[in-house]
Parts: C-alpha cells; structure tokens; sequence
C-alpha cells in the first residue's frame, strides 16, 4: 500500500499542476478579454468626449508585420528621444503612427509616441492652450490624450497643473459611460477632479464600475 501510494503521488502532483496551469491559463484569457473590452470602452468613450478615434498603427516596413498595440508598447526603448518601436517578427525598428479618424470620415496619420516619450515632449508647454496645441504639436497632443486622457491628466503626472479647459459640457458627454468605465478613467479624459465623475455617477444612481462585470459581459 506505501509503495502503491508513492507511485501514485507524483502522477497526483503533476494532475494537480496541469490543473493550475489551465487555471492560470484561463485566468490569463479573462484578463486579457477584461483589457480589451475595456480598452474598446474606453476608445469610444475618447470619441464621444472628443469627436475623434484614435488607433496606433505600425507596419513592419521590412517583414509587413501588422503590429499590435501591445507589440508596438513593448518594443518602444527606455529612451524618451528614440521613437522607433521593435518588429518582433524581424526585429527592424521604425516609427509606429496614429490614425486619427474624426466623425465625418476625415482621417490622417500623425506620429506615435509611447508614454514616456509624450510626456518628455510636454515639459514647458503647460501655457499652451489646447487650440495651440491643435497648430504647434498636434501629434504631442493626440499621444498625450490616448495615453492620459486629457493634457490635464498628462501634465498632472509631471507635477504641473495644466490651466486651461478642455472639455465643455463634459457631463452629458459622459453620461453614457458612467460605470462603464472607472470615475478616475473618465475624470481623466474630460479633465475635472474624479469626485465631480462619482458625484455625478451616485446622483444618477449608476453603481461603481467593477472589473469582473467586463469578464462576465
């Protein structure tokens, strides 16, 4: 019986790791599901607040990969004046782009910059209004709002309070994502503090936005 027992046990341990690793597995998809069910929320709510969508683009100019936004994010380096992004297919760099589609079928490509990159490039410029940046760095400008939401959000994580209004009316443009999305999210976006989001939210009776409900959806 002990010998049986000890034959048994690590079939028993590796039965027992399949399982969670099918665990981690499916955990992995519905995280991955949850992203991008909130990323597309998100991406529409940008265009309800700002009349725009916006959609990074990169095509290997060597392979013809199709990149990602995932593949473009990673292959960004740590280094704000480079802004080549990595082909994980041929490892060729190059500049990923942004379309910018407006409502009325208008659209143009403008360059891509990740994060850090965005926010490099906004040092000093908090006295511009956003019609300057509109004229002066309109690719500065759409990197910054897809990354943060709004210049307000963007400057914020600079430490500098970006003084000028972006968004008018922003609670009707709002209305429809109450939930959806967290209050900080749409806070973000339309450039107001996130208590105004939540008060607004609660007034409306709209209960809190939770993660699981993007898995269940």
């Amino acid at each position: 019986m002990l010998g049986m027992s000890m034959g048994h046990s690590p079939r028993l341990g590796q039965s027992l790791n399949l399982g969670q690793r099918l665990e981690q597995r499916l955990t992995m998809k519905q995280t991955l599901a949850m992203r991008q069910r909130m990323f597309g929320t998100y991406i529409s709510f940008l265009r309800a607040v700002r009349g725009e969508q916006y959609q990074p683009h990169g095509d290997c100019p060597r392979c013809n990969k199709k990149l990602s936004l995932v593949e473009i994010m990673k292959g960004f380096r740590n280094d704000a004046t480079d802004y080549t992004t990595k082909c994980p297919k041929c490892k060729t760099r190059f500049e990923p782009q942004m379309i910018l589609r407006g409502n009325y079928g208008s659209s143009v490509e403008l360059p891509f910059f990740c994060s850090m990159q965005t926010a490099d490039r906004l040092r000093g410029m908090e006295a511009l209004t956003p019609e300057d940046f509109e004229k002066k760095e309109v690719a500065t400008y759409r990197s910054a709002i897809f990354h943060f939401g709004s210049l307000a959000a963007a400057f914020r994580k600079l430490g500098i309070r970006y003084p000028h209004t972006e968004i008018d009316a922003w609670q009707k443009k709002a209305r429809n994502f109450l939930g959806k999305l967290p209050d900080q999210m749409i806070a973000n976006a339309v450039g107001v503090p996130v208590a105004q989001v939540s008060a607004l939210r609660k007034a409306k009776g709209i209960p809190v936005f939770r993660k699981r409900s993007l898995v269940e959806a």
